[in-house]
């Protein structure tokens, strides 16, 4: 399947650098150079905000890649509170600066869960891979970015490690994992979206 092309900030940003470069270059011609900078600080800003660098995905079968860049706070066995889910529960802090698109942790279906009575009004998915196994991601902790906007649909498939949301749905990301997942990090380690494995999902052969 051809993938779309990306570019280096994400097209929701474009419409404010634009305005950003616009004013700056206003400023320069109209007034001074020194009268350009506030303009230029607000457009490296949106480079920062909206950036959506390339990651290499790593060829880890049932590996669970990470869907955002921040601090690992908690690795440990735990069950899902709003979801029949007993397991491991993951959670990541993502940083001011982190960029702007999470990623799928696993390829896998996008299933409905129920959204009553999350905390800290939370978003969560269920995800459910071609072997049965049950993921639920939430996120949550508001900021003024806000937004709840996850691209896949209800029954769509989604790719390990694909693009998937972006960072206005909340600076934190809880994950909670099957019993048969072998967590690779410990917590209070950086990681990063797409390029590192969380941890493994474990079939034994029959």
């Amino acid at each position: 399947m051809a993938q779309k092309r990306q570019f280096i900030i994400a097209r929701d940003g474009w419409w404010i650098a634009g305005v950003c470069l616009a004013a700056a270059l206003a400023l320069f011609q109209q007034i001074s150079p020194l009268a350009a900078l506030p303009a230029l600080l607000a457009l490296l800003l949106v480079f920062v905000l909206f950036r959506n660098p390339h990651r290499m995905i790593p060829p880890v079968p049932q590996g669970v890649v990470c869907p955002a860049d921040g601090k690992l706070e908690i690795a440990e066995r735990g069950q899902c509170p709003f979801y029949s889910l007993d397991g491991y529960h993951l959670r990541i802090r993502r940083r001011f600066w982190s960029p702007y698109f999470i990623r799928s942790p696993i390829e896998a279906q996008v299933c409905e869960l129920a959204r009553d009575n999350l905390p800290d009004n939370g978003h969560a998915w269920q995800l459910v891979t071609d072997e049965g196994d049950t993921l639920v991601m939430m996120t949550s902790g508001d900021h003024f970015l806000s937004d709840r906007s996850f691209r896949p649909r209800y029954g769509e498939r989604i790719g390990q490690g694909q693009r998937a949301g972006t960072r206005r749905l909340g600076k934190v990301l809880d994950l909670w994992l099957p019993e048969n997942a072998r967590v690779m990090m410990e917590a209070g380690t950086s990681v990063k979206a797409g390029s590192d494995v969380l941890a493994k999902l474990v079939h034994k052969n029959v």
